[in-house]
């Protein structure tokens, strides 16, 4: 804090009296030239402060009144720059003395005059480049030279009066001099309408030059010039782009539909060789159809017209042949054959159980004539009689073997001879003998409880006598079946 203060004491005691009349005086230029512009725009209310009128504006128009205040600005500007802090607030301490007793209010001030109070404002606030800058742009800028004129005229008199009263201060300290206030408002009240003033103003959107505004109106005017053309080009490329995809979806639509009507073409010459294919299999399939049938009663015929002589005719229609060759496709001829065939199978099935039934009844036929011969055999007394019966043994030994031996079991059964048992591995004359023999011990079983003790004693010899008949029965036919094979 104490360092500070030395820099303000410092910063004063190098303010020269010349410094601080300058600053006053450009103040009051500035201020006086902003009253003309006030009175010509004719702001109700307003209360003029200074009347040593050192500029004469009665013919002139507010852009130009607007135009000499900017000029003075530009000088109050570049006087104040760099001055110590506390001489700028004391100069706003003035500038708000003058808002108060001018009568300027937020409800009265019109934008621009708004503006114009701001930049004051920033000037004192040790900123306001904006006057700076926007006078640069027309100096530099492509204006018209009588402009460059008119600021650098409007410069001349505060130069000119600044210089002479330069020379008249040359030497004192700002303390040498004293000025008095010209404005008798409250700085307080002032500077409370200030900020009422300045409250929610867009200051860097403001202009204060007429060029400067042309000057962007005309960039404004060119930048949308571009855009349009920039916007006219985009669309002109949007356009092309939707022509050349226009062009595109076309050229993919036709290729499209030449490959669609290509598939069709082929698919049509696909299904016409197709059904050339399905006719040609058809006739193929029809005559393949025929030929079975034809072959599966063919296979068959012989044995069936062995038993019947039916012909084909009397087992299927007799259309069948005209049925599979006008069948329309291969399903049909399907059914056809099947139905046929199904029918030869029934056929073949009737005629299979008919021989199957025939075979039966001549098994058991040979079955029942070979009980009888053997039971007669068995039976006989006279050698001549047993001969004949071998004779007819000797012809139905070459049957079937196993209605021979159901023969056997069943005439055992018959003569209750219940522990007979056929053997396979002996010829038929031992099975006989077999029998013989049960059945002679089952008569002298039922002889032995019965006869008395007589029959008893005769027993041995009778019995004798008949086993020796048997046996040497036995041998005699033994040699006629050896003896027949041989002459096989």
């Amino acid at each position: 804090m104490q360092k500070q203060r030395q820099i303000q004491i410092q910063k004063q005691a190098q303010l020269t009296a010349h410094q601080k009349k300058l600053v006053l005086e450009n103040f009051h230029y500035a201020i006086e030239s902003l009253e003309e512009y006030i009175e010509k725009i004719g702001l109700p209310g307003f209360r003029k402060q200074i009347f040593d009128q050192s500029i004469n504006s009665p013919d002139r128009s507010p852009a130009d009144l607007a135009d000499d205040f900017l000029a003075q600005l530009l000088c109050f500007k570049a006087i104040v720059n760099n001055k110590p802090e506390f001489f700028r607030e004391e100069i706003k301490r003035e500038f708000y003395k003058w808002i108060n007793a001018t009568g300027i209010n937020v409800n009265n001030c019109p934008k621009e005059l708004k503006h114009y109070l701001f930049e004051i404002n920033e000037i004192l606030e040790g900123r306001g480049e904006k006057i700076v800058e926007q006078t640069r742009e027309i100096i530099d800028g492509e204006v018209d030279p009588r402009d460059v004129i008119k600021v650098f005229a409007a410069l001349q008199v505060p130069l000119n009066n600044n210089r002479e009263k330069g020379e008249a201060l040359k030497g004192k300290t700002y303390r040498d001099i004293e000025v008095e206030s010209r404005f008798d408002g409250d700085s307080r009240q002032g500077d409370i309408s200030f900020n009422q003033i300045s409250w929610d103003l867009n200051h860097d959107e403001f202009d204060f030059f007429p060029q400067v505004i042309e000057k962007k109106r005309k960039k404004a005017a060119d930048d949308f010039a571009e855009w349009e053309l920039e916007e006219e080009e985009e669309i002109r490329e949007q356009e092309e782009i939707k022509e050349r995809e226009r062009k595109e979806k076309l050229a993919s639509e036709a290729r499209e539909q030449a490959e669609k009507e290509k598939k069709q073409a082929e698919q049509r010459a696909k299904e016409k060789q197709q059904k050339q294919e399905a006719k040609e299999k058809l006739v193929v399939d029809r005559v393949q159809a025929i030929r079975k049938v034809q072959t599966h009663w063919d296979k068959n015929q012989d044995k069936w017209q062995k038993i019947d002589g039916q012909s084909i005719n009397q087992v299927l229609d007799n259309d069948w042949r005209n049925k599979i060759e006008t069948a329309q496709n291969e399903v049909h001829i399907g059914v056809c054959v099947h139905s046929f065939i199904e029918k030869v199978d029934n056929a073949k099935l009737d005629m299979d159980n008919e021989i199957k039934r025939r075979q039966e009844q001549q098994k058991k036929e040979l079955k029942e004539k070979f009980k009888d011969v053997i039971g007669k055999f068995i039976e006989r007394s006279s050698e001549e009689e047993k001969l004949n019966d071998m004779k007819s043994l000797v012809e139905l030994v070459s049957g079937d073997k196993r209605v021979i031996k159901e023969a056997f079991n069943e005439l055992a059964e018959q003569q209750s001879l219940t522990s007979f048992c056929y053997d396979d591995d002996v010829n038929i004359q031992q099975n006989i003998q077999q029998i013989q023999r049960l059945k002679i011990e089952k008569l002298q079983f039922e002889n032995a409880a019965s006869s008395d003790v007589s029959s008893k004693d005769d027993f041995p010899i009778i019995w004798t006598a008949r086993i020796l008949g048997a046996g040497i029965l036995s041998i005699f036919v033994y040699w006629i079946i050896k003896w027949k094979m041989k002459r096989k």
